[in-house]
């Protein structure tokens, strides 16, 4: 009532605030890590299933165009 505590009302709230953006900010990069470890499996994946540059996946798009071209 008269502002006394005003003082460590603002320094918990900034505090709370700071604390806030840390646990946002390790959640976010523990994600890019996920995602990142996941991207590399699914590359791992695609290049064991078609091979390196994923060549023979791109002949068989090719070849899949044109059977769909030539259908139509």
């Amino acid at each position: 009532m008269l502002g006394l505590c005003n003082n460590e009302k603002e320094a918990l709230t900034q505090c709370l605030k700071q604390a806030s953006a840390d646990t946002k900010k390790r959640a976010i990069e523990a994600n890019k890590e996920k995602r990142d470890r996941l991207e590399t499996k699914w590359k791992k994946i695609e290049e064991e299933e078609y091979g390196e540059d994923a060549i023979l996946k791109m002949i068989l798009d090719r070849e899949l165009k044109k059977r769909e071209s030539a259908t139509k």
